[in-house]
């Protein structure tokens, strides 16, 4: 099945990877989900928050700090990214978690007309820029790769919020793509919005994953309730993490692709 979901607050996006992780592993069914954040910088599940945010800058522009299930470092999501989460009913690798969900921005870059490249594993780049970062949850029953694609983020105000891990370029761990994002808008001199983002990916998930399965709404209410949960008790709290305080729970719309509007 390949979802949409549309609006929501930062803290309930990220408590629903968790719950359609576990609807995957639960059914045995692979997940597909097209999705938008608000202004929010998304921390990895071990990332040393104050290294990685600039956490004074996100206080002044009111900017949440929400942390996921995957590992990876920090990233900062709005309304110009688009993310593509991917949910396999088994244990994946490191290596092929990320060759999958990166198989997919790099077709969808090819339908643009666009030559994308991977680079350190976990990033697409363009040239000399980093227009893709993605990180994965593997558990013993499934899988999640989740990635971005900058559309048209203003890549300085990710520069503002996120503090480039610079000590690993210089210890050759990473080559400097990763700590050069830029959007695709930018970069082509074309605005694409979310909307065709999401029909190209769309495609590109059934290139990757083939014809989705057809899944009740039945699941969808599940993962919604556990989505609830895991928010209010886990993803909203400040130790989990935000420099604003508790985090509201503001549900999406969350629908199958199949439904006739993209406008996320």
């Amino acid at each position: 099945m390949i979802l949409k979901t549309t609006g929501g607050s930062p803290h309930f996006n990220i408590a629903l990877e968790e719950a359609l992780l576990e609807e995957s592993a639960e059914h045995g069914i692979a997940i597909a989900r097209l999705w938008v954040n608000p202004d929010s910088i998304i921390v990895g599940y071990t990332s040393d928050v104050g290294r990685e945010v600039n956490i004074e800058q996100a206080r002044a522009e009111g900017v949440p700090v929400v942390r996921r299930i995957s590992g990876g470092g920090a990233v900062f999501h709005d309304l110009g990214n688009m993310n593509v989460s991917v949910y396999i009913p088994r244990r994946l690798g490191v290596d092929e978690a990320y060759a999958l969900v990166t198989s997919i921005i790099l077709k969808t870059l090819h339908r643009l007309g666009i030559e994308g490249r991977v680079e350190n594993g976990n990033d697409v780049a363009v040239g000399p820029w980093k227009v893709s970062g993605s990180a994965a949850a593997i558990r013993a029953r499934a899988t999640l790769a989740h990635a971005t694609l900058l559309l048209t983020t203003d890549p300085s105000r990710i520069r503002r919020l996120v503090i480039p891990q610079l000590h690993r370029v210089e210890r050759g761990e990473v080559t400097p793509v990763k700590y050069n994002p830029n959007s695709l808008e930018r970069i082509t001199g074309e605005r694409m919005e979310v909307w065709q983002a999401a029909r190209l990916l769309e495609e590109s998930v059934k290139h990757a994953l083939g014809e989705p399965e057809n899944v009740g709404r039945d699941i969808l209410q599940e993962a919604v309730i556990r989505a609830r949960e895991l928010c209010k008790t886990k993803y909203s709290q400040k130790g989990f993490w935000s420099p604003l305080g508790l985090g509201a729970c503001r549900e999406p719309q969350v629908a199958p692709m199949t439904s006739p509007s993209y406008v996320l």
